[in-house]
């Protein structure tokens, strides 16, 4: 996930270069004004940081009101806590780390999709969208999707219509070509591998290393199903000219051009598309 989608400048993440407030407020943990319970549609992002850390998918809301540190409202629509810098931290020298939620309303099954993003003080931008419930002064976090970090698979996008969560991924070259091998095999590149082409040695992978992004819908298990797939053709030549003598590289963004010139390729055409890579870029005498 690109740190501009929720108002964060990248790298430092030091509490000075938190960008894009729409205003500071002290924590309130899990309370509304006036100290009333909050519903999941509130929830401020200290309810949910121990999920990133602990794995905790039940958080007491007392729990939420002792945590020490700041909230600030940014511009995005996100709500960002940065915890307490602690002495321990500091001695370290790890800046403060931060997680970001961000409400997108109730799903079909009344539960509340919350998207979030974690830091915990180095360059990792961990995103997700949770299914939560608040119970019994509890938040309950009752699923979610898997992490991504930026261009590995960040969330770039969540939005909730008509009780259907869509959510867009962030994608590396290496990612795209992975999921046109997926298209024609079902098997994918965990092994480091797709086409043969290996993530790294052949083609991009890094979390910095974003050229488009797979758009899918989430089911109620939090199962997801892929949509479509687009790409930033100015942003794979971009990671093209340092490497100008890489063949794989090379010639995927020469079929890419064309092959995305109309816009995102629906899931259903991806098999035909990358049947067309395969011929071009894959296939030897």
């Amino acid at each position: 996930m690109r740190s501009r989608d929720i108002g964060i400048r990248p790298a430092t993440l030091a509490v000075a270069a938190l960008a894009a407030f729409a205003g500071a407020l002290p924590l309130a943990g899990c309370a509304t004004a006036g100290g009333a319970a909050v519903t999941a549609a509130e929830l401020p992002p200290a309810c949910v940081a121990s999920w990133f850390e602990t794995g905790a998918k039940r958080v007491p809301v007392a729990a939420c009101r002792r945590a020490a540190g700041t909230t600030e409202a940014l511009e995005s629509g996100f709500t960002l806590y940065t915890p307490e810098f602690t002495p321990d931290a500091a001695d370290e020298g790890l800046p403060p780390g931060y997680t970001a939620t961000r409400a997108l309303g109730a799903l079909a099954d009344g539960r509340h999709a919350v998207w979030a993003v974690h830091s915990g003080g180095g360059t990792g931008q961990f995103s997700t969208v949770l299914a939560v419930q608040v119970a019994d002064d509890t938040v309950v976090i009752d699923a979610a999707l898997p992490l991504g970090d930026r261009a590995n698979g960040g969330i770039r996008d969540a939005r909730v219509a008509a009780g259907t969560l869509m959510v867009e991924r962030a994608l590396t070259p290496f990612a795209l070509v992975d999921l046109l091998h997926r298209s024609l095999t079902g098997e994918d590149g965990s092994a480091g591998a797709a086409f043969g082409l290996r993530a790294y040695d052949d083609l991009p992978a890094c979390a910095v290393c974003d050229v488009g992004q797979a758009t899918y819908r989430v089911d109620a298990d939090f199962r997801e199903t892929l949509v479509s797939v687009n790409l930033d053709t100015e942003a794979l030549q971009a990671h093209l000219e340092p490497r100008a003598n890489d063949a794989a590289l090379a010639c995927l963004a020469a079929f890419a051009e064309p092959a995305f010139a109309a816009g995102p390729i629906p899931a259903e055409a991806l098999p035909a598309a990358a049947q067309a890579y395969r011929a071009r870029c894959i296939a030897r005498p």
